[in-house]
């Protein structure tokens, strides 16, 4: 299964790999979505809209500005997770503000420890993005494995003005191949990756049912039954 998306530049259209055609579990609604009270589940939709409302500015912004630009936004993003009750200085760049309600909201109901570990991924994103604005002020084209690096931190949304930012022109010009040549092994190397995680989880799953039911952990995971030992009667010394 493929999609066509158009591109007037230079081809009109290029089929894009479904990327889980190989990905062995289905998408549903969680069921305990149904048994939370509806206060609590709109609360959590409206932190994860402004989170995204978020990487959208931040990314429409940093595209167009200068890195030097960029990392006065993100200084002033980071300032504002920091001190989300404090008000931003008058004239700031609205990314700060938008940052500062965001988050102010969001630890209503997120635990110090997510709290956090949140800014601290935070940081790796935003330094991130400086470090795209960076790349994309002196043309410069990374490999793959430094692209992927980058991107980790940086894949809060798509770029969409970040020009060399992106995985199919890391594989064209690093293997020096043309655009459908590229998507093609990216859509190789998705495969490669997903077998990879499907056989750890297989291990992942195997030595977790042995640790708790020994050596019937494989059958007690395909029957999805426990076989119940009879009652141990304890030992009693003179």
């Amino acid at each position: 299964m493929s999609y066509i998306i158009t591109t007037p530049q230079i081809h009109s259209q290029i089929p894009i790999p479904d990327l889980l055609r190989n990905w062995p579990w289905p998408r549903r609604i969680n069921p305990i979505t149904l048994s939370v009270k509806w206060n609590r589940l709109l609360a959590g939709c409206r932190v994860g809209c402004d989170l995204m409302n978020l990487f959208l500015l931040i990314d429409e912004y940093s595209d167009i500005t200068d890195p030097s630009g960029v990392r006065q936004q993100a200084d002033i993003i980071m300032d504002a997770l920091h001190h989300p009750h404090t008000a931003r200085p008058a004239g700031e760049w609205v990314g700060g503000e938008a940052a500062r309600q965001f988050w102010e909201n969001a630890i209503k109901t997120a635990t110090p420890a997510f709290q956090q570990q949140f800014k601290d991924a935070f940081k790796l994103y935003t330094d991130g993005v400086v470090q795209e604005a960076e790349d994309r002020a002196r043309n410069y084209i990374r490999d793959i494995e430094s692209y992927l690096d980058l991107r980790r931190n940086t894949s809060g949304v798509q770029a969409t003005g970040g020009g060399g930012h992106n995985l199919v022109t890391a594989v064209m010009h690093e293997r020096g191949c043309t655009l459908e040549e590229a998507i093609a092994w990216i859509s190789r190397l998705n495969d490669d990756l997903i077998e990879v995680f499907l056989e750890e989880y297989e291990r992942v799953s195997y030595y977790a049912g042995e640790r708790y039911f020994g050596k019937e952990g494989l059958e007690v995971k395909r029957t999805g039954v426990v076989r119940i030992l009879p009652r141990r009667q304890p030992s009693i010394t003179a």
